[in-house]
């Protein structure tokens, strides 16, 4: 990801809840961006313990697919990973990327048909 960022200050290992504001200290992007991957990091940990490895809602679940002569996967949403992953429209199969396409898994090792999923961040540019 690009932009302009002081430094990554976001360290797992040392279980931080947040981060406070102190009075006289002048405010860094590293101290808002540190409180912001805190909440990402406790939000996608619970939705897994919650949720599971992959979820879909009951009702109008993401990324069915339909058959018919080319099979397309349905608009919607869905958790992988902790992630909220989105589909905004209904797209063929025929239509993906080439470059994430499953090649055929090794005998007894279960199929991985998806890109890996990862977080974007806008940086306003």
């Amino acid at each position: 990801m690009k932009g302009d960022f002081t430094r990554d200050t976001f360290k797992p290992k040392k279980h931080y809840s947040g981060v406070r504001m102190q009075q006289g200290r002048v405010q860094l992007d590293a101290d808002w961006n540190e409180q912001v991957d805190i909440a990402a990091r406790r939000v996608e940990s619970e939705t897994v313990d919650v949720v599971g490895p992959y979820g879909v809602p009951w009702i109008n679940p993401g990324f069915g697919i339909t058959g018919g002569a080319v099979p397309s996967i349905g608009a919607g949403h869905m958790y992988l990973d902790g992630f909220l992953v989105e589909n905004d429209e209904d797209v063929l199969v025929t239509a993906q990327e080439e470059s994430w396409r499953a090649s055929s898994p090794p005998c007894g090792q279960p199929a991985r048909t998806g890109p890996p999923a990862r977080a974007r961040a806008a940086t306003g540019r």
